[in-house]
């Protein structure tokens, strides 16, 4: 998904630069290309396939990226320029169910996850298209982005009248470009 989390692990016993490179290539190999909630159970086998003696260190690796692949933490909205939707509208009851709609965010990530399956197409929803009420006076233009497929999505919200040729490429220049950087 291109997120970046650090932990700090205490092992047990040291790994020499060796094995932690083949530990590396190895997670590398495991979770390249897949879902993180559909890694765990592989990587939670990984220790089996090294020496007994680095078993314990890497085991204590793989615990933590258990820690950091855990499926409930793996959906995440993140928003900016929310306060640019009340310059659209001068209408504030027009405006206010579909700031009440992003603050529900479930409705959001579930719209983008239905929009936006194939990475780098573009999807477009009007109004009362969008399946939510609070959404009926807003457009969503979004795109699904990864190395291959979908693994995150991306999106424009905007009144009914927004511009549509300009919102649609920056989304698809957007996921175009995640998704390559991503397959590196």
């Amino acid at each position: 998904t291109g997120r970046v989390e650090q932990r700090v692990t205490q092992l047990p016993a040291p790994l020499t630069p060796q094995t932690a490179a083949v530990l590396r290539e190895r997670i590398g190999r495991t979770v390249d290309g897949r879902p993180l909630a559909e890694v765990k159970e592989d990587l939670e086998r990984l220790p089996e396939s090294f020496h007994t003696t680095d078993r314990p260190a890497v085991a204590a690796v793989v615990d933590a990226l258990g820690q950091a692949v855990k499926p409930e933490g793996t959906e995440r909205l993140i928003m900016a320029g929310a306060s640019n939707l009340t310059r659209a509208s001068g209408d504030f009851r027009r405006i206010t169910p579909v700031l009440e709609a992003i603050e529900e965010q479930v409705v959001l990530l579930k719209l983008l996850s239905e929009m936006s399956a194939d990475s780098g197409e573009v999807a477009i929803r009007i109004g009362r298209e969008t399946t939510d009420a609070g959404l009926a006076e807003a457009s969503v233009v979004a795109a699904g982005y990864g190395p291959g497929r979908a693994v995150a999505h991306l999106g424009v919200l905007g009144p009914k009248r927004m511009d549509y040729p300009g919102s649609i490429a920056v989304v698809r220049a957007i996921a175009l470009y995640l998704s390559r950087i991503l397959a590196t």
